[in-house]
């Protein structure tokens, strides 16, 4: 048992040092803002995934107060090949919104 305990430990010391490349992709483009009030954001980014290094698009919201500047577990998070039919989906919010006069209310 000591002898397969010894080699073990020199199979994880060797892996524990082995140096990993990292799997943090950068933003393919530098992310845009949409300031909410004055400490709340929207931060829109695209990314790679790190399953597939496909494109994706990142929407967080980001808070800066006080007590915590940063970004929030509130967003989404999804496939570049969507942005197209949610920015035709928010059009047609958009629309709809006009349409009944909503935008009136809140100016």
């Amino acid at each position: 048992m000591a002898i397969k305990a010894r080699r073990i430990t020199r199979t994880a010391e060797k892996v524990k040092h082995e140096q990993l490349p990292p799997d943090v992709y950068e933003d393919e483009f530098p992310p845009k803002e949409i300031i909410l009030d004055e400490g709340n954001k929207l931060v829109i980014s695209c990314k790679r995934d790190l399953d597939m290094g496909l494109p994706r698009i990142d929407i967080r919201h980001f808070v800066t107060s006080d007590r915590y500047t940063g970004f929030t577990k509130k967003g989404v998070n999804f496939p570049l090949e969507f942005l197209c039919e949610l920015v035709d989906t928010l059009s047609a919010v958009s629309d709809e919104c006009e349409s009944k006069g909503l935008f009136e209310e809140v100016e």
